[in-house]
Order: structure tokens, then sequence, then C-alpha cells
């Protein structure tokens, strides 16, 4: 619904002019860049927005991609669960709609939504905690309502969720003997302990000698209850081993027999028995001692054997039920994470048989590739009597019946709602055959043919890409720069002249310089310009049979393979014409891209990894939008002067504007208040209205924007681990 806001009037939007600094020895066509030069005062930034026209933030369907590192269940209701994730937050499962709602895009910080640790309270159906952080700032927040609402706890340490050790089983635990008791582990200092259900922490020497260590999984032996709590705790220090408590923190004690090496993945039962999955075994306490059960089977899977373990499962109420899984480690010393063998033993770890990945396979994403399956295993949990449930690189499985001896259990995904990709790049064309192309890192590049609103039916294969061009003579034509790898160590450019339907690869591209972005001359197919990271740009005039070295430019202008700036461009109206944003000014080529001159010293990236975008759109003749990092500016006459938008500092993307020939300028920052959103104009800038609500929509994991070129009115927004997202607004006629 469409709001005025009282009291404001459209005002024209005051702009600072940025004059070159740099020579210019080409004519370009030029406008008048003196009108509006004066500045408004910031103050009056408010009255920019003339308008809230608040619209739904809608995910762009495209199924997990990303580290699932952690599954609870709740003990009293097996229908209450919760993962976290790396990089995209806490989810919480619905089991009526059969779909994952996240939990964590309220936060204020993006740091909050690098989930390392995630409880329950055994007694509270509503109570979740989790460690949240990637450095600073880290806490742990508390919730009473399943994720609804959260209150930080003010815990003194730093969580890394991002970081080594991220699948090890649950850091952080509750009581089950006593809610208001929360056994915390940390990264580096050591274990805390809340008496107060949070409300104040204090330190646990676990080590004889010092409080500094990592623990990464801690478990609670229910059975051990005096005095009011459990006395009985199990902790792992990476690097040292497994300790116990008898006393509830009083003192400790390395178990005998005890693993040493990395992390140690800790679960026990409702009696209390301890198993532990690491890198040198598969252990079962017995008294005071881990007695390693490896040497009772063989793991195979892929022609390899494997015998290092790493995520282990006990059923809480029969313990002679194990589960654990392997590293990608093969006894030969070869390497493959995919398809990792998951091992059951229903005799305290006596005998073990495989259970993955033998069994029907039920894929809900029609896209994924065959390896997204059982990769990096991070996670296992018993469900019921019959149920196991992993976690993996790209999100969650569950198994119907693990007691089956017949091989005709079936491994379901359960994705849907769970969006965890980091994006790279979205793309419009005027094709009518193609509403998206987006890229995304770890994973294939995709084309959406008919609705976002559900999965791809195929992976596109053009593999793994970063920022994509099309023809503008035949928007069908699309080129692609990128990675080989989700690393990106092996570089090339390719290109598809049918939408994707086929892709050639540009053999002359030098595939030790990862490339970064493509633009494809306005007038001919044939020529390609490219940069990739730590270089200056290359021109081929052969579709990239061959490639040459370009002069004038400067390298670094990209420093990173998960850098997203879109600094390279070519202009849509003059052929010969390429822009570039540097670090050092704004260049532009005239010559299709050989040779590049700087033509403004003060316009240029003021900003870190990410900053850095050049906008142009068909039918804009001689204009350029670029977002520095530390400003928004705009240009009439091909980059030889220009304006700074006042007031804006964010992304912003082009789209198509309400009348024919004119753009919708898109921006998601801020306007006069601290609080993030998405707002366009239709005045370039003059006047703007708002259409997310800072109140319900967050944006914390918002850092992309691209404007849809075909359809009015609809933007969409990239993150750092939440997928895509689009806006679609309607204009109420006036």
């Amino acid at each position: 619904m469409r709001r005025k806001i009282s009291g404001l009037l459209a005002v024209i939007m005051a702009f600072s002019i940025v004059l070159s600094s740099c020579d210019r020895d080409v004519e370009t066509s030029s406008a008048d860049s003196s009108s509006g030069s004066g500045k408004v005062d910031p103050a009056s930034y408010n009255s920019m927005v003339v308008a809230e026209d608040f619209n739904e933030v809608n995910p762009v369907r495209l199924g997990g991609g990303g580290y699932v590192s952690g599954f609870v269940v709740h003990p009293k209701d097996p229908n209450i669960r919760y993962i976290r994730t790396d990089v995209g937050g806490a989810y919480r499962w619905d089991a009526d709609k059969e779909e994952w709602i996240p939990i964590t895009d309220q936060m204020t910080h993006s740091s909050y939504t690098y989930i390392d640790g995630i409880a329950i309270d055994p007694n509270n159906v509503d109570v979740v905690y989790i460690c949240a952080g990637n450095g600073y700032p880290s806490d742990v927040f508390k919730s009473t309502d399943r994720g609804e609402t959260w209150e930080r706890t003010k815990i003194s340490t730093q969580f890394k969720g991002n970081q080594g050790n991220k699948g090890v089983r649950e850091c952080i635990q509750v009581d089950p003997n006593n809610s208001d008791v929360v056994i915390c582990g940390t990264r580096d200092a050591g274990l805390k302990v809340s008496l107060d259900g949070c409300e104040s922490w204090q330190n646990v020497k676990v080590l004889p000698d010092k409080q500094e260590c990592e623990i990464r999984s801690v478990v609670i032996d229910k059975t051990s209850l005096r005095n009011g709590r459990s006395q009985v705790i199990y902790v792992s220090v990476t690097g040292v081993g497994v300790f116990k408590t008898s006393n509830a923190g009083e003192s400790w004690a390395l178990l005998e027999n005890s693993p040493t090496e990395g992390g140690h993945n800790l679960a026990i039962s409702n009696n209390g028995k301890l198993v532990v999955g690491c890198s040198e075994g598969v252990y079962v306490l017995t008294g005071n001692t881990l007695v390693n059960k490896k040497d009772n089977f063989v793991a195979t899977s892929n022609g390899g054997d494997y015998d290092k373990f790493f995520a282990i499962a006990i059923d809480p109420n029969n313990s002679n039920r194990i589960a654990v899984s392997t590293t990608s480690t093969q006894k030969s010393g070869t390497s493959s994470p995919h398809k990792l063998p998951i091992m059951y033993s229903e005799d305290g770890g006596e005998t073990w048989r495989q259970i993955f990945p033998q069994g029907n396979k039920n894929l809900t994403v029609p896209w994924w590739p065959a390896v997204h399956y059982g990769s990096a295993i991070a996670s296992l949990t018993f469900v019921g009597t019959k149920q196991l449930y992993f976690t993996d690189w790209y999100g969650t499985w569950g198994c119907d019946d693990v007691t089956r001896t017949d091989g005709e259990h079936t491994w379901t995904s359960y994705i849907w709602g769970h969006e965890e990709m980091v994006t790279f790049a979205a793309m419009t064309t005027p094709s009518e055959t193609m509403q998206l192309y987006i890229t995304q890192a770890d994973n294939p590049t995709m084309f959406y043919r008919e609705t976002l609103d559900e999965y791809p039916s195929k992976e596109d294969s053009g593999g793994h890409g970063q920022i994509p061009d099309y023809y503008v003579k035949d928007p069908k034509f699309i080129a692609l720069a990128g990675g080989t790898d989700n690393s990106g160590k092996r570089g090339h450019v390719q290109y598809t002249p049918d939408e994707g339907a086929n892709w050639n690869t540009c053999s002359g591209w030098d595939s030790s310089i990862v490339a970064h972005e493509v633009a494809i001359c306005s007038e001919s197919s044939s020529i390609f310009v490219a940069i990739g990271t730590n270089s200056v740009p290359y021109y081929s005039y052969n579709r990239g049979r061959t490639w040459n070295k370009s002069s004038g430019a400067p390298t670094g202008t990209v420093n990173s393979y998960w850098s997203r700036v879109r600094v390279l461009v070519s202009d849509r109206h003059k052929g010969n014409v390429f822009y570039l944003l540097a670090r050092d000014g704004f260049y532009r080529s005239e010559d299709w891209g050989k040779t590049w001159n700087c033509v403004n010293e003060d316009v240029k990236i003021g900003g870190g990894m990410n900053a850095g975008n050049v906008l142009v759109m068909e039918g804009q003749v001689g204009k350029l939008w670029v977002d520095t990092g530390n400003g928004i500016f705009y240009s009439e006459d091909y980059g030889d002067t220009f304006v700074q938008i006042e007031g804006l500092r964010g992304e912003i993307a082009l789209g198509k504007g309400k009348e024919e020939g004119k753009v919708a300028l898109w921006y998601m920052g801020t306007i006069g208040t601290n609080e993030k959103a998405v707002y366009y104009s239709l005045d370039n800038g003059a006047t703007f209205t708002k259409v997310t609500n800072p109140e319900v929509d967050s944006l914390v994991k918002a850092g992309q924007m691209f404007g849809d070129v075909k359809k009015f009115g609809r933007v969409f927004l990239g993150t750092g681990g939440r997928g895509w997202f689009y806006i679609d607004i309607t204009l109420d006629d006036e």
C-alpha cells in the first residue's frame, strides 16, 4: 500500500559537481552539468523521501547451497528442530509446511548470522540459544519464543561460525536438570557457565595451567543430578583431548586414551553413555577410558576406503544405536568430500554396517548436481526410533528407516526455505524467454525461465562464474567470467549464443588469471573485454580465441576472487567505448579495450573488497551511474564530468522505468536515518520512495542490488549467505 508522508514535498535533488582532473584527448558529446550545482543541508535529506510503499521481500527459490553445520531436535517434541549454518544464520523447522523458517534475519549485525553453536532447553520447548559471530562482534543470544525475538546475553568472548572446526558438535548446552545452568565452550576463552539463565557468565578453568583454549563440543550427563544440577560434564579441548568433570566443573581430568588431534565430536545418551567421533577413530567410553572401535569396520565409497571420522550420533533412548560419518581423507591419502560413508551400529559399536550412500535418494531440489550428497558431513542426529538426519555442505537430509537391512531405506533432502547462497551477480536481459540469470559462490550459475518461486529444473552447464554480460543486439548471447572450480583457481571466460543451451570456452584465456568480469562490445559479439583478479583488462576480437593485454589501466582493481564489484562495462551505444572504475580514477577506452585513459581522478573506488559499481543501460545515451563505495555519481557525457547525488551512500541499481525511455534508479542504504532500506527514484535521485520496512526487513545480509531491465518495479537483492531476494512494486496511477 502506498503511503504519502504528510508535510513533505518533492524537492529537486541538489548535486555537487565533480570535475575531471585528468586529460581528455577525445571529443565526446556533453551535457550541461551545471544545473542543480548547490548542496543541500544533510538535515533536509529526509525530504527526498516523498512516499512509503512497503512491499514484501520474496526469496528467489534456489535451494540450500551453503554449509549446514549443526542440527538439534527437542527431546519433548521431535517436530521442533533447528539448524545452524556457517554464513546464513539459523532456521526452525515448520513441520506443517515442511519448510525451514529463518530466525536470525532480524539481527542487527551481519556477524551475528554466522552461527557457531545452537542449543535447546530440554525442559522448555520455546527456549533456544545460539552462539553467534565470526570474530567481533559475537555473543550468545537467547530466545524464549522459538527464535521470533532474541536477547543478547553479553558473554565476553568471540565465536567463529565460518572458521575451522565449525562443524563440530554443539559447543553450548542447557543442563537437562536445571534450565538456569548453561554451559558454553568458546573459541579462545575456554569454558564459561551461567547459573541464572544467561543473565551473567563466569569462567570455568578446564586446563590446569590456563583459561584460554578452544572448546568446541559439550555434553551433559543427565543421570548425574546432585545438589540441583548435573554433575558430570564432558568437553573437547581442540588439540588436547576430552575432559570430564564429576563435580559440576570444580575439577577436570583428561579421559584415559583420549584422542588429541583436531576437534572431537561428543554425543551422549540419556543413560550417560558417551561416544566420540574424530579423525583418530570412533570411541566409546568404558569407565573413564575411551575405547577406539574403528577397527571393527571398513567404510567404503566412490572406490575408496576411509578410516578417519567426524560426525557422530547416539540414540538418546537406546545407547546401543550409534552412527558415525567419515572425513574426506581416504587411506590412500587422496581426498573426496562427497558421498562420505555413514556407518551404523545396533550393538554399541561392536559391529557395523554401512547405510550411506546406500539406499534410495529422494532429491527435492531438481538442479542439484550428483555430488551435492553427503559432502563434508557436519552432524548426525537420531530422531525417534528409526530416523537419522545428517547435514552437509549443501543442506539437510533425513533417512526414513535406518533399521532396514535390505537397502531400501530412503534419504530425503529437506531444503525448502533454506537459502544460503553467497551471491555474486544477477542479470536480466530484454529476452522474453529468460527472467533471471544468477551467479553465486560454490555453486553453478542458474537460469530462471518461467518463475522465481520454484526451483530451476536443472543446473546451468556454464559451471562456476562471477560477472556476466549480454550482447545488446541479441540478448540471448551471454558471456561469463569466472573459475572452473569453487575457489576460482582455474580462471575462464566463456559464452553461450543461445541463453545457456550451449556454452563455448574462450580457449585463449590464461587460466592462471582468475577471470572476474567480462563486457561485450555493443556493436559486435566477437569483441570481449575482460578483467581478472589483480590483472589489467584484456581484450579479444575473436570471441576469446586469442587475448591481448591492454595498456593504460592499473592492476589491482579487483583484488580478490570473493570480490563482488562490477567495475568493467561496455557503452551500450558506442561499440568502441568501454569503462573501468579503478582505485585511482575512472578510465575510458575508445579503441575497443586496447588502451585506457583516466578521465576522472576523483571518481574512484573508495571502499573495501566489495566497493565499486558502474551502471549503463540501453536508451540512456552517454549516461553513467557509479557507486564508488564513498558516494553515488552520475554523468551525462560519457564520464567526462560527474555530479554526486548528495545524501546517498549505499548500493544502486538501474531498472526499467515507468515511462518508455526512462529508468528506475534503485538505492539500498540510508537516507536521513540509520535505518537501512530499499528505495527507488523515477527522477534520477530527486525524490525517493521507500519500499522496505526497516522494522520488518533488516537487510543485514543484503549487499548487492540488480534492477530488472524488462519488468518495471522489480529489483533483486544479493546477500552474503542468504541467497537471492526480489521485490515487486506496483505504483498507483496519479
